[in-house]
């Protein structure tokens, strides 16, 4: 959120707090025993009274990149911009795109996302995958219904001054929109 986590009055806050780490362990559920070994792990957080009225956000691991991208119709003070936050770790490197670095939301849709500097242009792609219900805070409670595609297959592409830095296709990426149709039945 760069400046704008010290913003008072905001709806939403969002919290990265790894962007790509180890997964080693097991998880038991419905009596079904999960293993993970040296698997990619990538961890976040939301904290608010409601998610933006209008966003998408994806997240994906693979190919040696880590991608988090978000762009959200932000209410502020009795208006709303489009506000963007993408962060990308590739090879010990990190990019950074934001409305506070001065990037701007370049396309939005139920199946794209795509955001741009001066230098770089960051997009995704939503290849193939199934949305299903999540719930969402709207004022305080978890009545509103989005849509998530938590297993799909998303294409990342970065472009740095028009030649590609990578082009990467991640499988169990996430993908959610609430762009089209503020959410309810997008995808």
């Amino acid at each position: 959120m760069g400046p704008f986590r010290f913003a008072p009055l905001m709806q939403c806050r969002h919290t990265v707090f790894s962007m790509a780490h180890r997964v080693d362990g097991r998880i038991s559920i419905n009596g079904r025993e999960y293993r993970f070994r040296n698997g990619t792990g990538y961890m976040e957080g939301d904290r608010g009274h409601s998610f933006p009225r209008r966003y998408v956000w994806t997240q994906g691991n693979g190919g040696g990149v880590s991608v988090m991208m978000s762009a959200a119709e932000v209410p502020y003070l009795g208006c709303r911009f489009p506000g963007v936050i993408a962060a990308v770790v590739r090879g010990g490197e990190e990019y950074r795109l934001a409305t506070y670095t001065g990037a701007r939301l370049l396309a939005a849709s139920g199946r794209e996302l795509v955001i741009g500097d001066r230098v770089r242009r960051l997009s995704a792609r939503l290849i193939e995958g199934n949305s299903r219900p999540l719930a969402a805070p709207q004022r305080g409670s978890m009545n509103r219904t989005i849509r998530e595609c938590a297993d799909c297959r998303v294409r990342y592409v970065l472009k740095e001054r028009g030649e590609t830095v990578f082009d990467v296709e991640c499988a169990n990426a996430g993908f959610e929109d609430a762009w089209t149709g503020g959410g309810e039945g997008a995808l």
